[in-house]
């Protein structure tokens, strides 16, 4: 998501507003998740993994595969699982917000 946010004319304030009110935990309905702690485990969907290797951690807002290695915030994870890169982060971010907190954005 970081070079979409480079090449997008949006003020700061909107980005950091999308970020947090997209709350990366609620990409991952649906999603059997395992609570650790303070984060929650699943098994990662970019590689074939047969134990939980992506760690989410709501309070970062970050997704973290330990055996691939790839990384996400919110936004990323949704623009990686919908196909979204071309997408502008407006659009994404108004995704987000809606399906985060509700027409209320």
């Amino acid at each position: 998501g970081q070079w979409l946010l480079q090449s997008e004319k949006l003020h700061e304030d909107t980005i950091t507003q999308v970020r947090e009110r997209a709350k990366i935990l609620d990409q991952f309905e649906g999603t059997q998740l395992k609570r650790v702690g303070h984060e929650f485990a699943a098994r990662c969907p970019w590689h074939d993994d047969r134990r939980p290797s992506l760690s989410i951690s709501p309070q970062k807002g970050f997704a973290y595969c330990h055996v691939c290695a790839k990384g996400v915030d919110a936004i990323g994870w949704v623009q990686d699982q919908h196909g979204l890169a071309s997408l502008g982060l407006a659009g994404i971010g108004l995704t987000l917000a809606l399906t985060a907190r509700g027409p209320d954005v």
